[in-house]
């Protein structure tokens, strides 16, 4: 039995993703907050929770937001419920 080696390069496209300010996070979870802000605007933890399929914890999307905010991506609101005025978090644009 003879083996024959076979070098054969295939392109394989990489998966499209939608850019934030015309750059790609590196993060799946942070890519999905920020493309989620972008279509709906302002978004509460409850938002968020849905979003996620309610598959992350509250804790680890409290941490996720706040790790968001200190890499200036998102920044902290209001939004207005059905009854009250609730904590939020939307888009923060691109330094300069």
């Amino acid at each position: 039995m003879v083996a024959v080696a076979c070098d054969v390069s295939v392109h394989v496209p990489a998966p499209t993703k939608v850019t934030i300010f015309g750059e790609r996070l590196g993060d799946a979870d942070a890519e999905k907050i920020c493309e989620a802000l972008l279509a709906n605007g302002p978004m509460s933890m409850s938002d968020f929770i849905h979003l996620f399929g309610r598959n992350k914890s509250a804790k680890w999307l409290k941490a996720k937001l706040t790790a968001m905010e200190k890499e200036g991506l998102i920044m902290p609101t209001t939004k207005e419920g059905d009854r009250k005025t609730m904590p939020a978090w939307k888009l923060k644009g691109k330094k300069a």
